[in-house]
């Protein structure tokens, strides 16, 4: 349920961001680049939001459902250790690592 609800907002933001991160790289007056670029980190940061909260049903409906939880629990170690590698990722490189 919580997937579905979260859909839609994430296909919005991802539009928007693809967007405005095409008005920063065209031809525009420097003050449309800079509220557009100014606007893509927190569009971003609100769809990555989104996400984790529908990896996470996800993994505990895997965990609800799931008799052997010792293999899932693996699988969700190493998806956890590249979930914080992006996360890594983004504070490191700030707006850069968005391209």
């Amino acid at each position: 349920m919580i997937e579905a609800i979260c859909a839609k907002p994430m296909r919005w933001l991802a539009a928007a961001h693809s967007r405005l991160r095409h008005v920063s790289e065209c031809a525009v007056p420097d003050i449309y680049k800079l509220v557009a670029l100014l606007l893509c980190g927190p569009i971003f940061q609100t769809h990555n939001f989104l996400f984790k909260i529908c990896y996470a049903a996800g993994v505990r409906r895997l965990l609800l459902l799931s008799a052997d939880q010792g293999f899932l629990s693996i699988e969700h170690q190493a998806l956890q250790a590249d979930l914080n590698l992006i996360d890594l990722h983004l504070r490191k490189g700030g707006l850069q690592s968005l391209r």
